[in-house]
């Protein structure tokens, strides 16, 4: 909706940011409330596979901003011989 509103490219990133950051704190609440349903035995848990670079590029995406307006290199290294699965 705001991108209707002829923002800036900056104002665009920013949004962007934001409504990304914002769905990852709803899956983290979400995430929150499904370990609380399982400490109360109303929810069981299932193993499913998780993309190990996938999860650090994410992170990597929030905390890079931050990072880079504090002027700290931020600096990821995976070991290769880990398994991104």
């Amino acid at each position: 909706m705001l991108a209707e509103h002829g923002l800036t490219q900056r104002q665009l990133q920013q949004t962007s940011q934001a409504t990304y950051a914002a769905n990852n704190l709803l899956q983290m609440l979400n995430s929150m409330l499904d370990f609380a349903r399982v400490e109360s035995n109303e929810a069981t848990l299932q193993l499913a596979p998780l993309c190990l670079v996938d999860l650090i590029d994410t992170c990597e995406s929030l905390i890079l901003p931050l990072c880079q307006a504090k002027q700290i290199q931020l600096q990821i290294d995976i070991d290769p011989h880990i398994s991104p699965f």
